[in-house]
């Protein structure tokens, strides 16, 4: 998974991102009215040119934010959290001074120096750059969790008309093209952009996303117990509390997955469903 399919694969994404762009050239004219203004009070000259290349500093907060969204969604430790907070506002640093370097290099008569702008964007904008870089890890376990509802919702919401399954995946085999039952299908896993199908011995990659997939075939035999991952509840031999909300669902060819807390609910009615005389 990258960035690029994280923001604008999935349309509330793409507006939020569309939201920050918006508020960043809004800070961009900001600036720009900000230093004409304070020309005007000190009566020196104003350029329009030099305003704008020194206003880039908002521009570079977009894909840094994305690249930090996705990296957060990644996260597997508290080492890596503090990473993933304190990157991003070193990396703006230099990657400003230097956009500002080689613009007036380029363009200007005069070049800034790059010590010396590094000096200024320090000494100016060091708290906006830990306050907005650290708003990212505040939102995601909230639009996480949205996400997540959301596929819930759409995992359980009863179909509202006759729906006639597909009974086999054409897949790819090397040079070979087959066809995949679906009944020997053991799960899938999301492996962006595409899915990945397991058999009991043998797995494909396929051009489609879990959504799609689901609504393909039978919910109640190809259940959701993770946002990144769907079980034939045929070939799910056992399941375990790991005492923390979440479940290992064991196969009978003692493959383990997570079951998410988000899903269990749905998950233990089917599977209580298939197997009449299981009990917790």
């Amino acid at each position: 998974m990258n960035a690029h399919s994280i923001v604008f694969d999935n349309p509330p994404q793409t507006k939020r991102v569309l939201l920050v762009a918006l508020i960043l050239a809004v800070c961009v004219a900001g600036t720009i009215f900000l230093d004409l203004l304070d020309a005007t009070f000190h009566q020196t000259s104003f350029y329009f040119s030099e305003s704008l290349a020194f206003s880039s500093f908002w521009l570079i907060f977009l894909p840094l934010l994305a690249i930090q969204f996705t990296f957060f969604s990644k996260l597997r430790s508290a080492s890596m959290l503090i990473i993933g907070l304190l990157l991003p506002p070193v990396i703006h640093l230099f990657t400003y001074t230097a956009l500002v370097w080689i613009i007036s290099n380029l363009f200007f008569e005069h070049t800034f120096a790059y010590r010396q702008t590094l000096q200024y964007e320090v000494t100016t904008y060091s708290f906006v750059l830990l306050v907005i870089y650290t708003i990212p890890f505040l939102l995601y376990p909230y639009i996480q969790k949205k996400q997540e509802d959301k596929s819930i919702k759409d995992a359980v919401a009863p179909p509202t008309t006759s729906v006639e399954f597909i009974t086999s995946f054409l897949v790819t085999e090397g040079t070979k093209r087959k066809k995949i039952p679906v009944s020997e299908i053991w799960y899938f896993t999301a492996d962006s952009p595409y899915i990945t199908i397991h058999q009991s011995e043998k797995s494909y990659l396929f051009n489609e996303t879990l959504r799609s997939v689901s609504s393909k075939i039978d919910s109640n035999q190809f259940v959701r117990i993770h946002k990144s991952t769907i079980v034939n509840l045929t070939k799910v031999n056992f399941y375990q509390s790991r005492l923390n909300g979440d479940y290992d669902v064991t196969l009978f060819d003692n493959t383990v997955l997570r079951l998410s807390r988000n899903y269990a609910a749905d998950f233990k009615q089917k599977f209580q469903g298939t197997h009449p005389d299981t009990t917790e």
